[in-house]
């Protein structure tokens, strides 16, 4: 099975200025289904993989992985658990991954998928890549921050998402972040468009709707109320006609 490195800088750090990209690969996953990496990205899915040996100390650290990809909700993230050596055959990973109460995407046990093309091994390690750049967000071994994670796939969705905007312009959010009850909000529209704009954290639940009617053509200015939300980050999700777009957005109280 052959694999592709297009880009490769070695460790997790990544330099400023620079971004990591994936390996691709082509594999059949233990259900005997075939995966091509850059075909998904491609096609708009965001992937997460996470690596584990399998052992009782990688447990938490896949399914904690696993709960912030359930959190956030979106169909196009999908998660997937690999075998870090290909040595588990597929019968036995996924009968651990089953103990553990866990219910990935696809399971894979392919050398072919391999830690070493993003850096240091380590157990768990997860990585999260998305886009038709094929852009590594989120690289981590053993030590799993959910909020980070959670922060890199809403990103990565944000970019595929900011790639297929084309009925909207001029989005804003301001004060950004906000430090009081109220901030306002933006954008330019060229034609008479349903639009919908949401408040959501960053499990994907929904705070609060601030737009859900046909607006006219021009620019759409709203305050949004703050009161009843906490400090914290959050994304404003933004669809007009269909398009969608998201912005990162902080509460500061």
């Amino acid at each position: 099975m052959k694999k592709t490195l297009l880009t490769f800088i070695g460790g997790l750090a990544i330099a400023p200025g620079f971004a990591q990209t994936a390996t691709d690969f082509t594999v059949d996953d233990c259900a005997a289904t075939s995966h091509t990496l850059f075909t998904e990205l491609d096609a708009g899915k965001i992937v997460v993989l996470c690596w584990v040996m399998p052992c009782g100390a990688c447990s938490s650290g896949g399914t904690m992985a696993e709960a912030t990809v359930d959190g956030i909700g979106n169909p196009n993230v999908l998660f997937y658990v690999v075998d870090d050596l290909a040595n588990t055959g597929c019968a036995a990973l996924d009968s651990w991954i089953s103990g553990e109460g866990m219910t990935p995407d696809a399971s894979f046990s392919d050398a072919a998928i391999s830690m070493t093309d993003y850096g240091t091994a380590g157990m768990p390690k997860v990585v999260v890549i998305g886009g038709a750049s094929h852009t590594v967000y989120y690289n981590e071994n053993n030590v799993i921050d959910t909020l980070e994670l959670g922060d890199a796939i809403n990103d990565a969705i944000a970019g595929v998402g900011i790639n297929e905007i084309t009925s909207m312009t001029d989005f804003s959010v301001f004060p950004n972040p906000a430090n009081s009850n109220s901030t306002n909000l933006s954008f330019t529209i060229p034609s008479n468009s349903e639009v919908l704009v949401e408040l959501i954290d960053l499990t994907g639940r929904v705070v609060s709707v601030v737009i859900d009617e046909k607006s006219l053509s021009g620019q759409v200015s709203r305050t949004i109320d703050l009161s009843g939300v906490l400090s914290g980050n959050y994304l404003i999700r933004l669809n007009v006609n269909g398009d969608v777009t998201t912005q990162k957005f902080s509460v500061a109280r």
